[in-house]
């Protein structure tokens, strides 16, 4: 399948007006409900709203109605890359806190490429179907990046988290990294948990993300002392009613995590932009 005729139903929805209502005619539709492909459909839709599908023999077109024939292309629903950092470039000098290449090549160059070339990355996701993309840890000066892509149609749509609240373990080097490019915020106390976790509102991130990692031998005993921290973080996110994710690559951390003892879960309501503070979810 080709990335062009993939990506086909993203562009022909940013090419037409809020309001009239248009048919894609002759469409070959996979159906991610049935698991099925669906041979000569017809998609009605007006705006960002789908009013119809169907065999397109069944399905009548209006005089005058816009129609555009797409026969022998795909048609699919967007997916979604759930876990990206645009802070990791995927490149070879992308993680200096698992394999240090600094020497080699300056993570400050590093920084300066996600910075420049993420127009770049977008366009690529939108080329092979991604019309979603989520950043689970950002940096502030992304997010201040993130809004300037909003409503472009060469984007896809981005949520995006600020900085990782990271109890006790600070991974070098990106302890040496100060804001707007910091992608982790080390915290050591309960107190310096919230703090942090409201330093973040002024850039509206779209969730709040913790990294939880352990790195003694007795992970039970270190996660209890560092619980505080996480606990602390998810109650003030969720009192401003943010969704919280937290990177737990162990067992307990993940249990603590999601802990009714972790948040005071009642009352409450969905976020002000569109996310239930009350699902959170541990992600390795």
């Amino acid at each position: 399948m080709k990335k062009s005729s993939i990506a086909l139903l993203v562009l022909i929805f940013s090419l037409h007006g809020a309001h009239a209502q248009t048919y894609l005619v002759h469409a070959r539709l996979l159906d991610p409900v049935t698991q099925k492909t669906l041979p000569d459909q017809t998609i009605v839709y007006a705006g960002d709203s789908i009013l119809q599908v169907g065999p397109s023999a069944r399905i009548k077109v209006p005089k005058g109605a816009v129609v555009i024939d797409v026969t022998g292309k795909w048609v699919m629903p967007g997916m979604v890359d759930a876990h990206v950092h645009f802070f990791q470039t995927g490149g070879l000098y992308t993680r200096p806190d698992a394999i240090d290449l600094r020497k080699e090549h300056p993570y400050e160059k590093e920084m300066e490429w996600y910075k420049e070339h993420m127009d770049e990355q977008l366009r690529r996701y939108l080329s092979c179907g991604i019309t979603t993309v989520i950043d689970d840890g950002a940096t502030l000066g992304l997010l201040k990046q993130r809004d300037s892509f909003a409503g472009k149609d060469y984007a896809p749509r981005i949520l995006m988290a600020g900085p990782l609240i990271s109890p006790v373990y600070n991974p070098k080097p990106f302890d040496i990294i100060s804001d707007p490019d910091a992608p982790f915020y080390t915290v050591n106390t309960a107190e310096d948990a919230v703090k942090m976790t409201k330093k973040e509102y002024p850039y509206h991130p779209d969730l709040i993300k913790i990294w939880y990692v352990l790195t003694s031998g007795d992970t039970r005993a270190e996660a209890e002392k560092n619980f505080p921290m996480v606990k602390a973080t998810i109650e003030e996110a969720h009192a401003q009613h943010y969704k919280v994710a937290v990177h737990a690559t162990e067992k307990i951390a993940a249990q603590l995590s999601v802990e009714p003892r972790s948040s005071a879960q009642v009352g409450l309501r969905p976020g002000r932009r569109g996310v239930a503070p009350e699902d959170r979810r541990a992600d390795r």
